[in-house]
């Protein structure tokens, strides 16, 4: 499972969903006012009567997150650094999104050690996420599938008509 796998399985059942699937979405978070969040993909609603599309909060509804990575990924700093910035991801209504780290299995762009247990990497991540981080669900990515039936469900066909 590639990072493109993952991707494209994300954009198809986001946009099946009928959400507005946005990749590399930018968030200002709290502070000094120059620290960003950029979240590799969300799943938005367009905020009624905002004029033009941007990428921001101003103009979209934030309902699911999605930061991907490779199972080989450092846990420090990478995923010090989702918590840090997931837990202040949120809309300007106060509601979160759902937050989700992806973990694909194999790269063909980049150096990737395939002598590694990918087994023990993601069960090490993932048991991580549900134990010592209540902002995000760390999940495998070989088994997105049977973990999206807990993804947002269908947005109402009036609803996506309205943002358009």
């Amino acid at each position: 499972m590639t990072k493109n796998d993952i991707y494209a399985f994300l954009i198809a059942l986001g946009v099946n969903r009928e959400y507005a699937v946005i990749p590399e979405f930018s968030v200002k978070l709290p502070g000094n006012g120059k620290r960003k969040k950029v979240i590799d993909l969300v799943w938005a609603k367009k905020k009624p009567n905002t004029g033009k599309i941007t990428n921001t909060l101003d103009q979209w509804q934030l309902v699911a997150a999605f930061e991907i990575e490779g199972c080989n990924v450092p846990r420090e700093p990478e995923f010090s650094r989702h918590l840090s910035d997931f837990k202040d991801v949120k809309n300007f209504n106060g509601k979160q999104p759902q937050k989700y780290v992806v973990l694909y299995t194999n790269a063909y762009d980049r150096t990737w050690n395939s002598a590694i247990d990918i087994d023990k990497e993601i069960n090490t991540r993932v048991t991580w996420g549900a134990t010592q981080n209540k902002c995000f669900k760390v999940l495998d990515g070989r088994k997105l599938k049977e973990a999206s039936k807990k993804f947002p469900p269908k947005v109402t066909r009036k609803r996506w008509a309205d943002l358009r």
